[in-house]
């Protein structure tokens, strides 16, 4: 099953990595940029149709969890110092998209309460990419 879902999404990203032919340290930040924009943009649809529009998941078992706890982040980036900084904006990015979820299911909705878990979202995705860039650079320089 692909990240939110269909094998078609998931395909198309490892296609378009496999014709870049990026390094390893490239791949994975490449890969969690397009992951992570496609949650957001999914996000912002299911506030748009108030409805929503690909299954939830925790930050354990979502394509960054699975990389941070089993996958090539845990296996090739652990040692870096940064590494453990990224679970709080991570976990902070699904546990603000829940509460824009569950503002949704409210027989009245709060608009102001999911443009403030929004505005989190946003804040804890950049902290997640600005984290990211320190663990690469880490990386590249051992």
């Amino acid at each position: 099953m692909g990240f939110f879902g269909t094998n078609k999404v998931s395909k198309e990203l490892c296609d378009n990595l496999k014709e870049e032919n990026p390094t390893l340290l490239e791949q994975n930040k490449l890969l969690e940029e397009r992951v992570n924009d496609l949650w957001k943009v999914n996000t912002y649809y299911s506030v748009q149709t108030l409805q929503e529009q690909f299954p939830f998941v925790d930050h354990h078992n979502c394509r960054l969890g699975k990389w941070y706890y089993e996958g090539d982040g845990q296996e090739n980036f652990s040692n870096s110092s940064s590494f453990k900084s990224l679970e709080t904006p991570h976990s902070l990015v699904h546990n603000t998209t829940q509460k824009v979820f569950d503002n949704l299911t409210q027989e009245n909705l709060n608009n102001e309460n999911i443009m403030q878990a929004l505005q989190e979202m946003e804040s804890a995705s950049q902290n997640i990419f600005l984290t990211l860039d320190r663990i690469f650079q880490d990386k590249g320089q051992k």
